[in-house]
Protein backbone atom coordinates (compact mmCIF):
# COMPACT_ATOMS: atom_id res chain seq x y z
CA UNK A 1 0.00 0.00 0.00
CA UNK A 2 1.03 3.76 -0.99
CA UNK A 3 2.33 5.47 2.50
CA UNK A 4 0.01 8.43 2.78
CA UNK A 5 2.20 10.63 4.19
CA UNK A 6 4.57 10.05 1.03
CA UNK A 7 1.75 11.35 -1.38
CA UNK A 8 0.96 14.46 0.78
CA UNK A 9 4.95 15.43 1.01
CA UNK A 10 5.19 14.65 -2.93
CA UNK A 11 2.67 16.54 -4.34
CA UNK A 12 3.61 20.13 -3.38
CA UNK A 13 7.24 19.22 -4.87
CA UNK A 14 5.69 17.67 -7.66
CA UNK A 15 3.86 20.70 -8.13
CA UNK A 16 6.70 23.05 -7.71
CA UNK A 17 9.61 21.01 -10.10
CA UNK A 18 6.29 21.61 -12.83
CA UNK A 19 6.56 25.71 -12.34
CA UNK A 20 10.45 25.76 -12.72
CA UNK A 21 11.04 26.45 -16.89
CA UNK A 22 14.42 24.53 -17.13
CA UNK A 23 11.86 20.97 -16.57
CA UNK A 24 8.48 22.35 -18.05
CA UNK A 25 9.24 19.70 -21.20
CA UNK A 26 9.83 16.54 -18.80
CA UNK A 27 7.05 13.97 -19.11
CA UNK A 28 4.78 13.38 -15.74
CA UNK A 29 6.49 10.16 -15.38
CA UNK A 30 10.23 11.91 -14.87
CA UNK A 31 8.85 14.77 -12.79
CA UNK A 32 7.64 12.43 -10.49
CA UNK A 33 11.08 10.84 -10.47
CA UNK A 34 12.94 13.59 -9.46
CA UNK A 35 10.52 14.57 -6.90
CA UNK A 36 11.52 11.28 -4.97
CA UNK A 37 15.23 12.72 -4.97
CA UNK A 38 14.68 16.18 -4.76
CA UNK A 39 14.63 18.18 -1.81
CA UNK A 40 12.77 21.56 -0.98
CA UNK A 41 14.45 23.71 1.29
CA UNK A 42 13.84 27.21 2.66
CA UNK A 43 16.29 30.27 4.13
CA UNK A 44 15.99 33.16 6.00
CA UNK A 45 17.37 36.69 4.50
CA UNK A 46 20.63 37.06 4.81
CA UNK A 47 21.42 33.13 5.60
CA UNK A 48 24.20 31.23 3.86
CA UNK A 49 23.31 29.04 1.72
CA UNK A 50 26.99 28.12 -0.15
CA UNK A 51 30.63 28.81 1.67
CA UNK A 52 32.98 29.98 -0.98
CA UNK A 53 35.97 27.08 -0.37
CA UNK A 54 33.65 24.11 0.63
CA UNK A 55 33.15 21.13 -0.68
CA UNK A 56 29.42 20.63 -2.04
CA UNK A 57 27.34 17.93 -4.20
CA UNK A 58 24.43 19.99 -4.72
CA UNK A 59 23.17 22.00 -7.45
CA UNK A 60 20.41 24.27 -6.36
CA UNK A 61 17.05 25.42 -8.33
CA UNK A 62 16.06 28.97 -7.56
CA UNK A 63 11.84 28.68 -6.23
CA UNK A 64 11.46 32.28 -4.88
CA UNK A 65 13.04 34.68 -3.39
CA UNK A 66 16.69 35.85 -4.80
CA UNK A 67 20.27 35.25 -3.46
CA UNK A 68 23.09 36.93 -4.14
CA UNK A 69 26.18 35.01 -5.42
CA UNK A 70 29.64 36.68 -4.19
CA UNK A 71 33.65 36.24 -3.40
CA UNK A 72 35.31 37.92 -0.89
CA UNK A 73 39.59 39.08 -1.27
CA UNK A 74 41.89 38.27 1.15
CA UNK A 75 40.80 41.31 3.17
CA UNK A 76 37.34 39.78 2.93
CA UNK A 77 36.07 42.77 0.57
CA UNK A 78 32.96 41.15 -0.98
CA UNK A 79 32.74 40.92 -4.70
CA UNK A 80 29.17 40.14 -6.09
CA UNK A 81 29.12 37.98 -9.12
CA UNK A 82 25.49 38.30 -9.64
CA UNK A 83 22.22 37.78 -8.35
CA UNK A 84 20.06 34.95 -8.62
CA UNK A 85 16.25 35.43 -9.25
CA UNK A 86 13.11 32.44 -9.41
CA UNK A 87 14.58 29.88 -12.28
CA UNK A 88 17.87 30.27 -11.39
CA UNK A 89 20.12 27.53 -11.08
CA UNK A 90 23.92 27.85 -8.97
CA UNK A 91 26.45 25.51 -7.83
CA UNK A 92 26.83 23.56 -10.87
CA UNK A 93 30.82 24.08 -11.21
CA UNK A 94 31.07 22.06 -8.15
CA UNK A 95 29.25 19.86 -9.68
CA UNK A 96 30.58 19.29 -13.21
CA UNK A 97 34.62 19.77 -11.75
CA UNK A 98 33.90 17.69 -9.04
CA UNK A 99 35.97 20.83 -7.17
CA UNK A 100 35.35 22.80 -3.84
CA UNK A 101 33.09 26.17 -4.34
CA UNK A 102 34.13 28.88 -5.97
CA UNK A 103 31.71 31.39 -4.72
CA UNK A 104 29.62 31.91 -1.41
CA UNK A 105 25.60 32.46 -2.13
CA UNK A 106 23.40 33.64 0.68
CA UNK A 107 19.65 34.88 0.82
CA UNK A 108 18.91 38.29 -0.04
CA UNK A 109 14.99 37.61 1.42
CA UNK A 110 13.10 34.71 2.17
CA UNK A 111 14.33 32.25 -0.10
CA UNK A 112 13.06 28.81 -0.88
CA UNK A 113 15.17 26.64 -3.05
CA UNK A 114 15.01 22.94 -4.69
CA UNK A 115 18.23 20.77 -3.84
CA UNK A 116 19.50 17.95 -6.16
CA UNK A 117 22.84 15.38 -5.41
CA UNK A 118 25.47 15.19 -8.20
CA UNK A 119 25.03 11.66 -9.03
CA UNK A 120 20.75 12.23 -9.26
CA UNK A 121 21.61 15.54 -11.62
CA UNK A 122 24.07 13.39 -13.61
CA UNK A 123 21.48 10.70 -14.58
CA UNK A 124 19.10 13.35 -14.92
CA UNK A 125 21.01 14.71 -17.86
CA UNK A 126 22.03 11.46 -19.24
CA UNK A 127 18.31 11.01 -19.73
CA UNK A 128 17.28 14.38 -20.54
CA UNK A 129 20.04 15.96 -23.47
CA UNK A 130 16.99 18.60 -23.61
CA UNK A 131 18.07 19.66 -19.99
CA UNK A 132 21.51 19.63 -20.69
CA UNK A 133 21.54 21.49 -23.06
CA UNK A 134 19.21 24.28 -21.60
CA UNK A 135 21.73 24.05 -18.74
CA UNK A 136 24.78 24.69 -21.35
CA UNK A 137 22.67 28.14 -22.86
CA UNK A 138 22.81 29.34 -19.15
CA UNK A 139 26.19 28.75 -18.62
CA UNK A 140 27.40 30.88 -22.03
CA UNK A 141 25.12 33.17 -21.62
CA UNK A 142 26.39 33.70 -18.14
CA UNK A 143 30.37 33.53 -19.42
CA UNK A 144 29.01 36.68 -21.88
CA UNK A 145 27.47 38.44 -19.17
CA UNK A 146 30.52 38.51 -17.43
CA UNK A 147 32.45 39.05 -20.23
CA UNK A 148 30.47 42.55 -20.79
CA UNK A 149 30.68 43.18 -16.85
CA UNK A 150 34.25 43.13 -17.28
CA UNK A 151 34.40 45.57 -19.64
CA UNK A 152 32.41 47.88 -17.98
CA UNK A 153 34.34 47.97 -15.07
CA UNK A 154 37.71 47.91 -16.99
CA UNK A 155 36.56 50.67 -18.93
CA UNK A 156 33.56 52.81 -18.33
CA UNK A 157 32.95 55.81 -15.55
CA UNK A 158 30.61 55.42 -12.70
CA UNK A 159 27.71 56.62 -14.40
CA UNK A 160 27.77 53.76 -17.25
CA UNK A 161 28.77 50.95 -14.57
CA UNK A 162 25.29 52.37 -12.17
CA UNK A 163 23.36 52.10 -15.72
CA UNK A 164 24.56 48.99 -16.86
CA UNK A 165 23.86 47.42 -13.48
CA UNK A 166 20.17 48.96 -13.36
CA UNK A 167 19.05 47.42 -16.80
CA UNK A 168 20.79 44.17 -15.95
CA UNK A 169 18.60 43.98 -12.39
CA UNK A 170 15.23 45.22 -14.66
CA UNK A 171 15.71 42.66 -17.65
CA UNK A 172 15.97 40.11 -14.92
CA UNK A 173 13.24 40.63 -12.90
CA UNK A 174 11.90 44.33 -13.65
CA UNK A 175 8.39 44.80 -13.28
CA UNK A 176 6.10 47.76 -15.04
CA UNK A 177 3.44 49.72 -13.22
CA UNK A 178 -0.05 50.09 -15.07
CA UNK A 179 1.25 53.27 -16.77
CA UNK A 180 3.83 50.84 -18.45
CA UNK A 181 7.11 52.12 -16.63
CA UNK A 182 9.94 49.69 -15.54
CA UNK A 183 10.80 48.96 -12.42
CA UNK A 184 12.97 46.94 -10.02
CA UNK A 185 12.99 46.55 -6.10
CA UNK A 186 15.43 48.31 -4.33
CA UNK A 187 16.15 45.34 -2.18
CA UNK A 188 20.14 45.31 -2.42
CA UNK A 189 22.02 47.74 -0.10
CA UNK A 190 24.02 50.78 -1.39
CA UNK A 191 27.23 48.92 -0.78
CA UNK A 192 25.70 45.14 -2.38
CA UNK A 193 25.02 48.16 -5.43
CA UNK A 194 28.68 48.97 -5.18
CA UNK A 195 30.04 45.61 -5.61
CA UNK A 196 27.93 44.59 -8.10
CA UNK A 197 28.85 47.98 -10.22
CA UNK A 198 32.46 47.59 -9.39
CA UNK A 199 32.17 51.08 -7.39
CA UNK A 200 32.83 52.65 -3.98
CA UNK A 201 28.80 53.02 -1.60
CA UNK A 202 29.71 56.80 -1.85
CA UNK A 203 30.27 57.04 -5.47
CA UNK A 204 27.00 54.89 -5.84
CA UNK A 205 24.88 56.58 -3.88
CA UNK A 206 26.35 60.21 -5.92
CA UNK A 207 25.67 58.34 -9.28
CA UNK A 208 21.77 57.76 -7.81
CA UNK A 209 21.71 61.32 -7.00
CA UNK A 210 22.97 62.79 -9.90
CA UNK A 211 19.89 60.25 -12.13
CA UNK A 212 17.33 60.91 -9.65
CA UNK A 213 18.31 64.77 -10.30
CA UNK A 214 18.11 64.33 -14.18
CA UNK A 215 14.28 62.60 -13.27
CA UNK A 216 16.24 59.25 -15.05
CA UNK A 217 15.22 57.22 -12.26
CA UNK A 218 12.95 57.39 -9.03
CA UNK A 219 13.44 56.20 -6.10
CA UNK A 220 10.20 55.52 -4.09
CA UNK A 221 8.51 52.61 -1.70
CA UNK A 222 11.31 50.17 -2.08
CA UNK A 223 11.69 50.44 -5.18
CA UNK A 224 13.73 52.13 -8.45
CA UNK A 225 11.60 53.27 -10.96
CA UNK A 226 13.28 53.53 -14.48
CA UNK A 227 11.55 57.01 -15.60
CA UNK A 228 13.73 57.89 -18.45
CA UNK A 229 14.98 54.25 -19.78
CA UNK A 230 15.87 55.28 -23.30
CA UNK A 231 18.59 57.93 -21.37
CA UNK A 232 19.57 55.04 -19.02
CA UNK A 233 20.45 53.05 -21.86
CA UNK A 234 22.32 55.96 -23.32
CA UNK A 235 24.15 56.22 -19.96
CA UNK A 236 25.08 52.85 -20.15
CA UNK A 237 27.48 52.92 -23.22
CA UNK A 238 31.11 52.65 -22.24
CA UNK A 239 32.29 56.25 -21.32
CA UNK A 240 36.04 56.19 -21.18
CA UNK A 241 37.34 56.67 -17.88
Amino acid sequence: MTNPKKINETIPLLETLQEIELFKELPPEDLEDMSSICRLRTYRSGQIIIQEADSGSELFFLVSGSVKIYTEDFEGREMILTIGYPNDFFGEMAIFTNDIRSASVSALEATILISMEREDLLSLLKKSPVIALKILSVMGNRIREMDNRLMHMAFGDAYSKIARTLLNLMEKEGQKTKEGIPYIHDRLTRQELASLSGLTRETVSRSLGTFVQTDTIRIKDNKIYLVNEARLRKESQTHPI
